[in-house]
């Protein structure tokens, strides 16, 4: 279940991405190109994330 205030969804998906990157970074198979795109697009998909988190919380302090 994804909590509902700003921050808790915050920490929640920093966690979900982090156990993933962890396991791109650790992978041995860095040559597979496939896994490589995967790993790639969760950066990405975190980076927005955190993107989207800061916008939320700068409408929330207004």
């Amino acid at each position: 279940m994804i909590p509902s205030s700003t921050e808790a969804r915050r920490l929640y998906y920093l966690k979900q991405f982090e156990a993933v990157q962890s396991d791109c970074n650790n992978r041995t198979s860095r040559s597979n190109n496939l896994y490589n795109q995967i790993c790639f697009n969760l950066l990405r998909k975190k980076q927005s994330m955190e993107n989207v988190l800061i916008v939320e919380q700068k409408d929330n302090w207004m």
